[in-house]
């Protein structure tokens, strides 16, 4: 006779028996479950220890040991398999992400409205939705607390700078004279002092002051043309402070690019240049 290995199914104790055993039912000593001994490997040094089942009413048919090459060829497929689901898994999951980046830039553009177009002169823009609260009636308007913003000439608007002097005001963008787009005010006032803590406002249906609108064209050449359409306008200024002057501005504009301009400004206040006095006579001015 001779003894192989097995183990238990219910808590994997090892036992041992002979093989002549093999189909029989004993008793495992650490669970006290009975179980069936297996059947004993092909050859008589296999180092591959055997699982026996669990005793029942009808014993199950015992399987043959796989062999070391089939295990490896099993363990094989098995990596593949899991291979083929992580990246299939991982496709999926990259497409889900590019496909909600994709949803998510929609709505924002969607919410943000129509892009503006890039146009050389406002002769040659299709006009466009305003974006923002445009309308010509001042009675429910709250100008924002935010930089002055809006569009001019059809192509997007941010002031950059601004400067006051005497009554005409200058909201621009761009770093140089002439600006890249500009609105310029003009006010019936004298000094810019006599603006300090005004609220100025006009209907479509009142005495407008002049306006202008600034742009450069496709190569570059500064633009400027008065407005004559209908435009509503209300201007806020507060304190003057070391040649600042603090304002607001809610201006829109009834041409075919529906233009606006809202928002807050500082305004640089520049004082008049100093008149020349006149020559005395046989002396060069200061002009010469």
């Amino acid at each position: 006779m001779s003894e192989f290995k097995f183990a238990c199914p219910i808590c994997g104790q090892h036992m041992s028996c002979d093989r002549e055993q093999a189909g029989s039912r004993i008793q495992c000593p650490t669970c006290f479950r009975e179980v069936v001994v297996p059947q004993p490997p092909a050859g008589e040094n296999s180092k591959f220890v055997l699982t026996a089942s669990e005793a029942r009413d009808r014993p199950l048919m015992q399987v043959p040991a796989a062999e070391p090459a089939q295990v490896d060829r099993v363990q094989a497929r098995d990596y593949i398999v899991w291979a083929v689901v992580f990246v299939v898994g991982a496709g999926l999951a990259f497409g889900g992400y590019k496909l909600y980046r994709a949803s998510e830039s929609a709505t924002q553009a969607y919410k943000a409205g129509p892009a503006p177009a890039p146009p050389s002169s406002p002769g040659a823009v299709s006009p466009a939705d305003p974006v923002g609260p445009w309308t010509l009636d001042l009675r429910n308007v709250v100008i924002p607390d935010v930089p002055a913003t809006g569009r001019i000439a059809g192509r997007s608007f941010t002031c950059q700078r601004a400067t006051l002097h005497g009554g005409t005001l200058n909201l621009r963008q761009g770093a140089a004279w002439p600006p890249d787009l500009g609105l310029t005010v003009y006010l019936d006032v004298a000094r810019s002092e006599d603006l300090v803590g005004q609220r100025l406002e006009f209907k479509p249906a009142d005495k407008l002051p002049r306006i202008a609108l600034r742009w450069k064209d496709a190569q570059g050449r500064p633009v400027k043309r008065d407005v004559t359409a209908p435009f509503a306008l209300r201007l806020e200024f507060g304190p003057l402070s070391s040649n600042r002057m603090a304002g607001r501005i809610y201006c829109c504009i009834d041409d075919p690019q529906k233009s606006y301009v809202f928002g807050a400004f500082e305004a640089e206040v520049r004082k008049p240049a100093p008149k020349r006095s006149a020559a005395r006579p046989g002396q060069p001015s200061s002009g010469d």
